[in-house]
């Protein structure tokens, strides 16, 4: 593998593991899975807004429910239609 390729894997490796930085995994239009969030900011069955740092991360969609909620991940299930990242000034 080429120097350039190495120096790229590292570099995505370390904010991989980053554990200040939020993690967001989708699958499919069903779940979305979030890692190092702040906090609910905002909830419903067609809007959820997470706390994300400095910004925030908007799902909309329908039927969405919060099946799991800890202080560090969350997940939501539903028919997911949008994701959006909003960021806060400040």
């Amino acid at each position: 593998m080429g120097e350039w390729m190495e120096k790229m894997r590292g570099n995505f490796l370390a904010e991989d593991l980053n554990p200040n930085l939020p993690h967001v995994e989708v699958v499919g239009d069903r779940r979305v899975l979030v890692e190092n969030h702040n906090g609910i900011l905002e909830y419903s069955d067609t809007v959820m807004r997470i706390a994300l740092g400095g910004m925030e991360l908007c799902i909309a969609g329908e039927n969405m429910d919060l099946c799991v909620l800890t202080l560090h991940e969350l997940t939501i299930e539903g028919k997911i239609h949008t994701l959006e990242y909003i960021r806060r000034n400040g």
